[in-house]
């Protein structure tokens, strides 16, 4: 195999002894300009050719049309008449076998892509399928607020009895007891920001609501002894992105002073319909925190 090297200053071409017969050594000189053109040559094309060799026409569906009357995959080519070029899907038992045996042998590439593409668009149009879509988001997020409520009520429980132990060993021990320190290492320092309950809050009273222990808000405000538009504010927290809901669950602990986020910090991006407006929104009061 014939390589372009430099040695030193000067390109050489290297080649094995057969490849160019009388010559003693396998070093050929060539001339600078000539070298540098094959190296960006070389470097351009690859031995791929790279992603425009591969798909230089753009065929959208490559690799992705199939004939349902063989049976078997269908590929990407063209002809080209002057300036003007034709491109269609061929199958694959046409291409190996007779011209004619294959009741759809090729498709005009242009329009099998945009009906394709017209098809996808009209998903977003679909009522059934947005409904179904919504329904499976909502199913996902309350399976990973179970998940994240079920480890908080753990970690509270598992902080119960780390204070438990602390009290049964401030009354046997003296200062400085190695056990005390262990426990006290453990134990989280700080409280729970409030908006962080309230949001445990919303989650547990809508269960409530869905699971049909309580008919609706209405009762909910009247069992609780709070008015309608607090319970309202509270339980529009359950109106924010599945992922903003995971973040507030998990604020750090409050050591001392204010909250960094409240309730009503949240209630003008609880009010969005946009998630990614939300989102965006969330992140600047993370900043600002």
């Amino acid at each position: 195999m014939v390589r372009l090297e430099r040695d030193g200053d000067h390109p050489v071409v290297k080649c094995p002894p057969r490849v160019i017969h009388g010559f003693n050594r396998q070093s050929v000189p060539v001339d600078l300009d000539s070298f540098n053109k094959v190296q960006t040559l070389l470097q351009q094309n690859g031995k791929s050719g790279g992603r425009t060799a591969c798909n230089k026409h753009e065929a959208l569906l490559r690799g992705l049309m199939h004939c349902g009357a063989c049976d078997c995959g269908m590929s990407h080519s063209y002809s080209q008449k002057g300036s003007k070029l034709y491109r269609y899907y061929v199958c694959h038992w046409t291409q190996k076998r007779v011209w004619g045996e294959c009741p759809a042998p090729s498709v005009p590439a242009g329009e099998i892509e945009r009906f394709v593409v017209d098809q996808i668009k009209r998903i977003g149009h679909d009522p059934a399928l947005i409904r179904d879509t919504l329904a499976q988001v909502r199913r996902q997020t309350e399976e990973g607020i179970q998940r994240l409520t079920a480890e908080k009520t753990a970690l509270a429980r598992d902080v119960r009895h780390d204070y438990a132990d602390v009290g049964k060993l401030a009354g046997i021990t003296v200062a400085g007891d190695p056990r005390i320190v262990e426990v006290q290492t453990r134990t989280p320092r700080g409280r729970l920001p409030r908006v962080t309950k309230l949001m445990a809050l919303a989650i547990r009273l809508d269960q409530l609501i869905r699971d049909g222990h309580v008919t609706d808000q209405a009762e909910l405000a009247r069992l609780s002894h709070v008015s309608r538009a607090r319970l309202t504010q509270i339980m529009n927290l359950l109106q924010l992105a599945p992922d903003i809901q995971e973040a507030v669950l998990n604020l750090p602990r409050t050591e001392s002073g204010r909250d960094a986020v409240t309730e009503r910090d949240l209630r003008p991006i609880a009010g969005m319909v946009s998630w990614s407006k939300q989102r965006r929104e969330w992140a600047e009061i993370g900043k600002l925190s």
